[in-house]
């Protein structure tokens, strides 16, 4: 049974012819009253205050499990971040090869037309020059 402030000061005892001084009971009890009514209020304020800080623990261990989870989520795309600028870096080389390939290409090809094309000037022109000189005949 929990007793209280006012179970205290209401308490009635029965009287006997040789008993204690009933002022004195009343005022003693008055006293004892008030001093656990004191007490009940700071167990209170105690609970409240406990309450809280065991919110605040909660909500500081949400916040390290929070950093920590965000830790791991930049690490992880630094380390996405990283994978991909160096496959990038590797694509670009690989790009720069093939344009290195392709411009060696074109200049072959383009050396070859010109000699086809001066190839065949001269043909053409050993050819008109033979009519010519067979026209003279």
């Amino acid at each position: 049974m929990k007793i209280k402030a006012g179970d205290i000061r209401g308490h009635q005892f029965k009287k006997s012819w040789r008993g204690y001084d009933p002022v004195e009971v009343r005022y003693f009890l008055e006293m004892l009253a008030e001093e656990f009514g004191s007490l009940q209020e700071r167990l209170t304020q105690y609970e409240r205050e406990s309450e809280a800080r065991a919110a605040l623990s909660q909500t500081a261990t949400s916040i390290r499990e929070a950093r920590q989870q965000a830790q791991g989520i930049v690490h992880d795309a630094e380390s996405v971040a990283a994978e991909t600028l160096k496959n990038a870096k590797a694509d670009r080389e690989e790009i720069k090869r093939t344009v290195d390939k392709l411009i060696i290409q074109r200049d072959k090809l383009v050396n070859d037309i010109q000699t086809i094309v001066k190839t065949a000037s001269q043909l053409i022109e050993a050819y008109c020059t033979e009519e010519d000189f067979n026209e003279d005949e």
